[in-house]
């Protein structure tokens, strides 16, 4: 358990920081029309991995075993590892000197103004909730969701499949909430994935086996794309290393959010026997969040509509 504990904090804290990465190198390389798709697809990988996961669970380990699948994962990470080197050493040659680089491009943020952004300003602020918001509800639903079905004594198909659909949607919001946030605005996807999960989950809690499935297209819409739509939408107002920083603060963020979802249902479980309430409470959790969006959503309009009237004046 010890050695195990060890690799999954490594593998941890190395996917924390190669988003890190990657929200800094696409804030700087794509185009602002295509921000968000290219940061969507990205941060939809992960359902990609859980689609691959799946296809190894099925069809290697009952051919080559459990050991084996070690040594397929570890050849895979030294491939990821050489593709990565050489797209490194190629953005190296397209990116501009450091000479030639704009003060914005370079400005970054001191650990006191990270923390006074996080808190005093209003895109940050929202980030930084929202995202302790999706580790809450999302990590909670996902970390629980086989052990209330079992509980439920649902058909044992019920949750594979609903992982399934979990992957699938995940893989196919990516790209289509990325292109809706660069066609017609970062609240109105925000909205939209809230709002989608929100009825999912509240239809779940009423009825878990019946709903379980709507639950999970609605966890992929808004789990997988919303890394990428969120950080897509700091960029619009902070440079790329500020952008970066900021993300790695929503990811602690999340992590304390569902730390905390997790020691609740842990709770809940304990006292109830059952993890009915714990559903109860992320659904309200994840009205919460579709209210914060609203808000999002009504200041981006009334900022639009402000601007067209001062053009209009002019």
């Amino acid at each position: 358990p010890y050695q195990m504990i060890v690799v999954l904090f490594c593998l941890v804290f190395s996917a924390a920081v190669s988003w890190s990465a990657i929200v800094g190198l696409i804030s700087r390389f794509a185009s602002r029309d295509s921000a968000a798709t290219c940061l969507s697809v990205a941060s939809s990988g992960t359902a990609w991995g859980y689609g691959i996961n799946g296809l190894i669970l099925l069809l290697w380990v009952p051919v080559f075993g459990w050991q084996s699948v070690w040594w397929l994962v570890a050849t895979v990470a030294c491939v990821v590892w050489l593709v990565t080197l050489v797209m490194v050493r190629g953005l190296s040659r397209i990116e501009p000197s450091r000479n030639e680089l704009t003060e914005s491009d370079l400005a970054s943020l001191s650990m006191r103004q990270l923390l006074r952004a996080c808190v005093t300003e209003e895109r940050a602020f929202f980030s930084c909730l929202i995202y302790f918001l999706i580790g809450l509800v999302c990590i909670s639903f996902t970390s629980w969701l086989n052990t209330y079905l079992d509980e439920l004594g649902s058909v044992e198909s019920l949750a594979g499949t609903t992982w399934s659909v979990i992957g699938a949607s995940g893989m196919a919001c990516g790209l289509l909430v990325g292109r809706l946030a660069d066609k017609k605005g970062h609240d109105v996807a925000m909205l939209l994935m809230a709002a989608g999960f929100a009825i999912g989950l509240t239809a779940f809690s009423f009825d878990p086996v019946r709903y379980a499935f709507l639950a999970g297209v609605g966890y992929g819409l808004l789990y997988f794309p919303a890394w990428g739509v969120v950080s897509s939408w700091l960029a619009v107002r902070y440079s790329p290393i500020a952008t970066m920083q900021l993300s790695g603060i929503g990811m602690v963020a999340s992590a304390i959010g569902g730390s905390l979802g997790n020691v609740i249902a842990g709770q809940i479980l304990s006292d109830t026997g059952s993890l009915a309430l714990l559903y109860s409470l992320l659904a309200v959790a994840s009205g919460v969040l579709v209210l914060i969006t609203v808000w999002i959503y009504w200041l981006g309009r009334k900022a639009i509509a402000g601007h067209e009237e001062i053009q209009s004046i002019a």
